[in-house]
């Protein structure tokens, strides 16, 4: 019995929204989702800064 679902009635009919009901969400599935999102622009990030970081030092 799963009881953390999101369930969006938008009473909007789109191609995406047919009879204005969104899918529903599992809560659990939506924040690992979002964490990978995050995952995969961090590593763009750390890519970007990656020659700047060696300790500060340069002899």
């Amino acid at each position: 019995y799963v009881v953390d679902f999101l369930d969006f009635n938008i009473g909007l009919e789109t191609k995406l929204t047919p009879h204005g009901h969104w899918p529903s969400f599992n809560v659990a599935d939506s924040c690992i989702c979002v964490a990978a999102f995050f995952l995969i622009l961090s590593t763009f990030r750390a890519e970007e800064k990656g020659e700047d970081e060696g300790g500060g030092k340069s002899k």
